[in-house]
């Protein structure tokens, strides 16, 4: 039965691999030149589902084999997580799946307007839109760009497309989620930064409903990731809350369009992927020592295993924003650069979310380092047995929070790096 199935998905595989092809040389009029209809997306997307858990942990050179047939990140990250023989690892993969399709084709969308009312298709600092279209198609051209950034946002958890990603987290691998948290849905960023400032321009944007729209719908993720995380009791599903509530304090930064507050977003781009990634492999080496998952499990954790857990105590509060950690200095660039902008209401709301954020997310920290290092003197009258993960599963989690403590200490280079980057595009 086993050799039937994967029979059966080899010859999907090579099903899809051929559509993938044959698209690639069909014309298609009107369209942009080499666009994929989606065809060998719907025979993957079918594959998938037709595959049972108890089958899914047998198939990896299927897997490998959908992977590498260029479908994107969206598709590798799915097949990673459809590798785990539970039927809950397989609904995420194909969660995850379903939603980074809707967002890209939500962006692919606009680019065929952009192409259409565009001067080029070559990214600009400033824009492609020229002054002659803006005025002639302002309206259409403000729900396109709306279209892309909702798209976009998918990738980086923005609401009201977040929720795959507490959905894929505990399911994941740690190594794979680590991954996820600190660079594949950072591709969100880079894409949204293309499209605000490279395609349509701050001078577009700026001050339209888009902008409004754009900033009501970050600060109301930053808040409502926070609670979510606060209110969690599995950990690694409370840091993937986390993540949705952080990828929206870059979001917001960026949505601003102030000089201050975008050096803030894309500093906290990198402080952010120090931090997470420390603490998704911390969680990571917790669960592969100790077999526990929830917070309130994890009394007397930081006696069985201190140095991990203040290295998670560490990376903790650069995330919180605790002087002198790399998310203190971004997070005060994203502040002062809201305060100063004057936009209306959002220049002292956005620092107020961001500042209660902060307090929440203390609040959903901070209990395992409690629980972990002070679990009282009957938690265990026996002893506290060390178990420290190996040295080689130790080095990651110093090497990054290492780093996200120097990123704080010495941000000066970061910071002119971005600084000439931002003067080009505002």
């Amino acid at each position: 039965m086993m050799r039937k199935n994967l029979a059966r998905y080899a010859l999907l595989v090579a099903l899809a691999m051929a559509l993938s092809w044959l698209e690639s040389m069909i014309p298609l009029p009107g369209l942009l030149p080499g666009m994929k209809v989606g065809l060998a997306n719907l025979v993957v997307v079918f594959a998938l589902y037709r595959m049972s858990p108890r089958d899914a942990a047998s198939i990896s050179l299927v897997r490998v084999l959908l992977a590498s047939a260029a479908f994107g990140s969206a598709y590798s990250f799915a097949y990673s997580l459809v590798g785990a023989a539970l039927s809950l690892a397989v609904m995420a993969g194909l969660k995850y799946l379903f939603y980074s399709l809707s967002g890209a084709y939500s962006a692919l969308f606009g680019l065929y307007f952009i192409e259409r009312y565009g001067n080029t298709l070559t990214f600009s600092p400033g824009g492609v839109i020229s002054a002659e279209m803006a005025a002639k198609y302002n309206g259409l051209l403000l729900g396109i760009a709306f279209a892309m950034l909702i798209g976009f946002g998918v990738k980086a958890g923005m609401f009201p497309m977040h929720a795959w990603l507490p959905t894929a987290h505990p399911v994941a691998p740690a190594p794979a989620s680590a991954v996820l948290s600190a660079v594949i849905v950072k591709a969100g960023v880079l894409a949204v930064v293309r499209v605000v400032y490279y395609i349509f321009g701050v001078s577009f944007l700026g001050g339209s409903w888009v902008q409004y729209a754009w900033m009501s719908l970050t600060l109301a993720t930053v808040f409502m990731g926070s609670m979510l995380a606060y209110r969690e009791p599995v950990l690694k599903k409370r840091l993937a809350y986390s993540t949705v509530s952080q990828l929206s304090y870059i979001l917001f930064g960026l949505s601003v369009m102030d000089k201050e507050a975008v050096t803030g977003s894309l500093l906290h781009v990198l402080c952010h992927s120090f931090i997470k990634a420390a603490l998704f492999l911390c969680a990571g080496g917790i669960i592969f020592r100790t077999g526990k998952t929830r917070v309130e499990e994890l009394r007397g954790i930081g006696k069985e295993m201190p140095a991990t857990i203040w290295c998670y105590t560490i990376a903790s509060l650069g995330l919180i924003g605790i002087p002198p950690m790399g998310g203190f200095v971004s997070k005060w660039y994203l502040a002062v650069g809201a305060l100063g902008a004057g936009i209306s209401w959002f220049s002292w709301i956005g620092p107020v979310v961001l500042l209660v954020s902060a307090l929440l997310t203390a609040g959903y920290l901070l209990p395992v380092v409690v629980l972990g290092f002070f679990p009282g003197e009957d938690a265990c009258p026996g002893g506290w047995e060390k178990k420290e993960p190996s040295l080689l599963m130790r080095i990651p989690i110093f090497v990054l929070t290492l780093l996200s403590v120097v990123a704080g200490l010495f941000p000066g280079p970061v910071v002119d790096y971005l600084s000439r980057i931002i003067e080009k595009i505002i």
